[in-house]
């Protein structure tokens, strides 16, 4: 739910950003204060909503949800063998 209820303040992020620097819009060259932090603000609110369905996907197909929906791939570990090569950066290490 993290994720999702991050939405609206990510695109409140990027409108801010939008409206403080039009030049990354457009494509122009980003020159001043203002502009600089509204870039800052545009990257840190398209972080989530660029990558949210990678994520979804992830978790969704990881060993752990995979073994809990389907019981019977759990007693075969070879079955398990394509959801254990997932890899992302947010994973829990073991």
């Amino acid at each position: 739910m993290l994720p999702v209820s991050c939405m609206p303040i990510c695109a409140l992020l990027m409108g801010i950003g939008y409206c403080m620097c039009p030049a990354a819009m457009q494509g122009g060259e980003i020159a001043g204060v203002a502009a600089s932090i509204g870039y800052f603000l545009i990257r840190a609110g398209s972080a989530l909503l660029d990558h949210i369905a990678w994520l979804m996907i992830i978790t969704l197909l990881n060993v752990d949800t995979i073994s809990v929906l389907m019981p019977g791939l759990a007693e075969n570990s070879n079955k398990l063998l394509a959801f254990s090569k997932i890899e992302n950066p947010f994973q829990k290490i073991k």
